[in-house]
């Protein structure tokens, strides 16, 4: 992605790209396998939105082992670039049956529930869990204020949050925001399910 292959493309018309650079941590993307050179990719976005390119960057949110100085150096970097980025999406990192961190689950002493394992896994540790990955979205989201996008939506925020508290035993949290996600659908296969765990969040123990 040099000066003179963007020139190129934007000659053909490109206008719009999303780079995935997942992390603004030289330790995490190392982590992932991903050898970018950050100073590389930071010369590569600005020169992109430079040429009038709209530039989305995606950042990947709470890879195991991730500590706060990672996101302290990640945010870092996003903050010097963000003139440069149209757009930052941030994403709490899923775990997809197949997927080589699922085959690594062991060597990152990863933990999956039953219920929802994409979303709600977390370290045997307790230091990284769904609520720990939102919590770091907000810090990057008190970085980069109005270009912060999320792909989660508010009715599946409030059902993870909910199934957690569920998986850990605590169902009045869990009730509460299975009650707030249900005010936030219509459909009825998503009220169906609701329904089904407000009861369980219900039953009274004889």
């Amino acid at each position: 992605m040099t000066l003179g292959f963007l020139k190129k493309l934007r000659r053909a018309g490109l206008s719009h790209v999303s780079y995935g650079l997942e992390s603004g941590s030289k330790n995490v993307l190392g982590k992932m396998g991903k050898h970018i050179d950050l100073p590389l990719a930071a010369e590569v976005i600005r020169n992109s939105h430079t040429l009038g390119i709209h530039t989305t960057v995606n950042i990947i949110v709470g890879f195991p082992d991730e500590t706060e100085n990672d996101i302290l150096e990640s945010a870092d970097f996003i903050r010097k670039n963000s003139g440069f980025m149209d757009e930052v999406y941030f994403h709490p990192l899923v775990l997809m049956r197949g997927s080589p961190l699922d085959d690594l689950k062991d060597r990152f002493c990863i933990d999956i529930p039953e219920g929802n394992r994409i979303s709600l896994w977390h370290t045997k540790d307790g230091r990284n869990n769904y609520k720990v990955r939102l919590e770091r979205i907000e810090l990057y989201k008190k970085v980069l204020k109005d270009k912060f996008v999320s792909n989660i939506s508010m009715f599946n925020h409030y059902l993870n949050i909910a199934d957690q508290y569920y998986g850990e035993g605590n169902k009045r949290f869990a009730l509460e925001y299975y009650l707030k996600a249900k005010e936030l659908t219509e459909d009825n296969d998503k009220l169906c399910l609701l329904e089904d765990r407000i009861r369980r969040c219900q039953e009274i123990k004889v």
